[in-house]
């Protein structure tokens, strides 16, 4: 009677547990993380407007980190007003990242533009 108990109990503890996990599994995520991450061109150098442009025709998503101590917060407005220190891919996220500061100061050391 007791391993009866403990059965029941432990199918309704699993239940759960296994439709979330069904109703979670979409068959085109596996396809597409097994497709190769689309590349881009470097866009070291140019303007943030720029290189979003440009990863939006690589088909890959963007984000940007200010590399300077200040830390800002980048929207799309704004993106004319930096320029690009360096690059990285992000295959989790099918997204490049882009190392910014404002045009107006130098690339860090050590973030790929001039120091």
């Amino acid at each position: 009677m007791r391993a009866r108990r403990l059965a029941l109990l432990g199918s309704l503890i699993a239940t759960p547990f296994l439709l979330a996990a069904c109703a979670t599994h979409d068959p085109r995520t596996a396809e597409e993380s097994r497709a190769p991450m689309p590349t881009m061109d470097s866009a070291v150098g140019e303007k943030l407007t720029k290189g979003i442009e440009g990863a939006k025709k690589a088909g890959l998503g963007v984000t940007f980190i200010d590399t300077t101590d200040r830390h800002r917060s980048i929207d799309l407005e704004s993106a004319a007003r930096y320029t690009i220190c360096s690059q990285r891919p992000d295959p989790a996220m099918r997204a490049v990242k882009f190392y910014v500061v404002p045009s107006s100061s130098r690339c860090p050391s050590g973030t790929g533009g001039a120091g």
